[in-house]
């Protein structure tokens, strides 16, 4: 929702529409890459040498979320789409050649560096972030021994981290809180112990945010370095029908 407010930095992404005329323009989707939402808002962004931007429109969007029949199954595909979504970072050498290489837009060099710098953060941020914050704690201690523990650094190294993370807690708390207030109200016939449910669910978020965020990213990542590139994967996904039949008003 925060990231809705600031225009000058969305791209497109998922459920998202393109004017047909401005597609035939740039050409239409390039089909050789996979992730092809985002793609299609640099070749436009590039074609009108930046002037082109995402208007977010506030409408209910209805999706579908990876299941298969077995458990196991599930998060096997949940870890591929995950993959699927990091491999974003091929768009980073057209990116970055045109904004800043010999035949670059005409926007202004501060936008340029802008767009790339973001881009960088982004594709970093998503292979490391959660790491760092579940083993940067205490991760130098270990390494470093005694020799690091001795010194002044280390000697207030945990104190400065127990800090930061205490602080951080915050905006996990308030995650939680905001959340639970766009939770929709629960339905008739539901037990009470899936709101429990829900509840418990946010102890498992570091691990989730390493194992379907971080791990994925660097797959993805290593998969470009090395040159062992994706093929675009439809995820299988399945419906249950509802119990609850709809009386017309």
């Amino acid at each position: 929702m925060i990231e809705a407010s600031r225009v000058q930095r969305l791209v497109t992404f998922s459920s998202h529409a393109v004017p047909l005329k401005v597609l035939l323009e740039v050409g239409g989707w390039d089909v050789t890459r996979i992730s092809e939402d985002s793609r299609i808002f640099w070749q436009c962004y590039i074609h009108f040498d930046g002037d082109y931007f995402v208007v977010p429109l506030p409408t209910t969007v209805s999706m579908d979320a990876v299941q298969a029949p077995k458990w196991m199954s599930t998060l096997s595909n949940l870890y591929k789409q995950k993959r699927r979504w990091a491999y974003g970072a091929e768009n980073l050498p057209l990116v970055g050649t045109r904004m800043l290489g010999k035949n670059h837009i005409k926007a202004p060099l501060g936008v340029r560096l802008a767009q790339v710098g973001r881009m960088l953060e982004a594709s970093y941020s998503l292979g490391t972030a959660a790491v760092v914050l579940a083993v940067g704690g205490w991760l130098p201690s270990l390494l470093g021994g005694p020799v690091f523990r001795d010194t002044v650094l280390g000697q207030n190294f945990l104190n400065v981290t127990r800090f930061l993370l205490t602080f951080a807690l915050i905006g996990v708390v308030f995650s939680i809180g905001v959340s639970a207030r766009m939770l929709p109200k629960r339905p008739r016939g539901v037990p009470r112990r899936r709101v429990f449910n829900y509840w418990i669910q946010w102890i498992f978020a570091p691990f989730a945010t390493i194992f379907f965020g971080s791990i994925p990213a660097v797959d993805a990542h290593t998969r470009l370095m090395l040159g062992r590139y994706m093929e675009y994967q439809v995820m299988p996904k399945m419906r249950t029908e509802s119990k609850e039949t709809t009386k017309p008003s």
